[in-house]
């Protein structure tokens, strides 16, 4: 079960993440993966800048403030991604 991180800060555990359709609803819309230093994959709105999403400061700085993060992002481990990988 994954890390859900919403926008207002909200930090959801144990969120279902077993397969695309569980990501595309965690996220609300199509799903962006990226890759983190610690091994981690997040997944974010693919959409999320285009649809004038709420920056998510919060995953933002899961993601070492690499990457501007807009809308909900899912935190999946390594295993979780290999077992759930489409």
């Amino acid at each position: 079960m994954a890390l859900l991180i919403v926008p207002d800060g909200t930090f959801l555990e144990n969120w279902p993440a077993d397969n695309l359709d569980d990501w595309q609803h965690a996220v609300e819309g199509y799903v962006e993966a990226i890759h983190l230093r610690n091994g981690d994959t997040m997944l974010v709105n693919e959409e999320g800048m285009l649809l004038n999403l709420p920056i998510n400061e919060y995953a933002c700085s899961y993601a070492d403030h690499r990457h501007v993060i807009f809308g909900r992002a899912l935190i999946l481990t390594p295993q979780e991604w290999e077992d759930a990988n489409v």
